[in-house]
């Protein structure tokens, strides 16, 4: 039996389906055959630099945000997929309290090979009970017996860092690696390493590398 006539005939109502969806939301207007969809608008700019595809996204991306700054969304078609982007505050609060949207896209499958089934990449049925265990250590009573620790720290950061003032360049990573694994060290450990004190490197880190 002869598929194609039969896939052409799907292919064409897709088309018009990614026609209607494109006219009821904020977006670039894709053309009904189009198969490239915004990439086009991507690809044709990006051809002609030398940088990262990836920021040319970004470009196209804040692009549309600036196009649309009273719309709450915008939508990007990469070939047949619909991205869609929010941009407002009340927004987001809609789509984060929603018990419905809480599966993720098929896009989080690429990090899997990376990050496994944690809690960022991992289906519902997953992350759920596991972001029921942790949202006792984010409950404002217990961050708040952590404040003191949390603020002695980063005076101490400060203070390394206004000693770098005086330069014409410095690299902040080390010293704010260093109070990240302080705050660690003393919140969730209870012990105290005094990495940002020490003028060597803590062995933790010389361990870790």
């Amino acid at each position: 039996m002869d598929l194609s006539p039969r896939g052409g005939l799907l292919l064409t109502r897709y088309f018009f389906w990614r026609r209607k969806i494109s006219q009821l939301l904020p977006g670039s207007k894709v053309r009904l055959f189009s198969v490239l969809g915004n990439v086009r608008d991507l690809t044709s700019v990006a051809t002609k630099n030398n940088r990262l595809l990836f920021v040319y996204f970004l470009q196209l991306c804040l692009a549309y945000a600036k196009m649309f700054p009273k719309e709450k969304l915008f939508c990007i078609w990469m070939f047949f997929h619909p991205l869609i982007f929010i941009t407002k505050a009340d927004a987001i609060e809609e789509v984060l309290s929603s018990t419905k949207l809480i599966e993720k896209s098929y896009l989080y499958r690429w990090l899997e090979p990376i990050l496994g089934t944690g809690i960022l990449s991992s289906p519902f049925y997953i992350w759920k009970p596991r972001r029921k265990i942790l949202n006792n250590c984010f409950r404002y009573e217990f961050l708040k017996e952590h404040l003191p620790i949390l603020n002695e720290k980063s005076q101490f950061l400060v203070k390394c860092l206004k000693e770098e003032t005086c330069k014409d360049f410095t690299k902040i990573v080390k010293p704010i690696s260093l109070c990240a694994l302080d705050i660690i060290s003393e919140t969730i450990l209870g012990i105290h390493i005094g990495a940002q004190e020490s003028k060597k490197e803590p062995e933790f880190i010389h361990s870790a590398k």
